[in-house]
């Protein structure tokens, strides 16, 4: 109910509570982190949770052993790319991860599908989206984006294909 401030993640049986009580931008140990309204994670094949800090504008990364630093964005909604802090994104929900360790985010405020590199470099991939909420690499070259009742396969050489789906008990999984 209301915000979001807490992240729990889980790893062999033992729990890494970050963040507090209170929505901030704080980037530190476990203990002095903050975040607001975080939305999705996804995890590198090191163990470390990137998460789309939604309110803050922000991909932050927590290591495996607790520490929380800003990979891109700084609490400054807006619609830039470039590196690290100097990159503005508005309304980060979406997350995903490709076996290069990029980024994909779904950028709501902007209506685009933003990648950030493994070093924070942020570009915005050249295809609107409205509304995008969820995205998924699967693996062979494409981003898989959701809105509201649509699924957008968008290869990565740009080109799209749509599905409407009305009734999604008919989808099989």
């Amino acid at each position: 109910e209301g915000q979001d401030f807490t992240i729990c993640k889980i790893s062999r049986g033992a729990t890494l509570v970050v963040g507090g009580d209170e929505g901030s931008f704080v980037d530190g140990d476990a203990v002095s982190a903050r975040f607001n309204n975080p939305r999705g994670a996804v995890a590198d094949t090191e163990g470390n949770l990137f998460v789309s800090d939604m309110s803050n504008h922000a991909i932050r990364k927590i290591s495996r052993n607790g520490q929380v630093t800003t990979l891109a964005g700084n609490a400054e909604a807006g619609f830039v790319d470039g590196d690290g802090t100097a990159a503005r994104f508005s309304v980060l929900r979406g997350i995903t991860i490709d076996g290069d360790g990029n980024l994909f985010v779904t950028d709501i405020g902007n209506d685009a599908i933003r990648k950030v590199s493994p070093t924070g470099s942020t570009t915005t991939l050249p295809w609107r989206v409205e509304s995008p909420r969820s995205v998924v690499f699967d693996g062979k070259g494409h981003v898989l984006v959701s809105t509201h009742e649509t699924i957008h396969s968008i290869s990565l050489d740009g080109r799209v294909s749509t599905s409407v789906v009305h009734d999604l008990s008919a989808v099989k999984t």
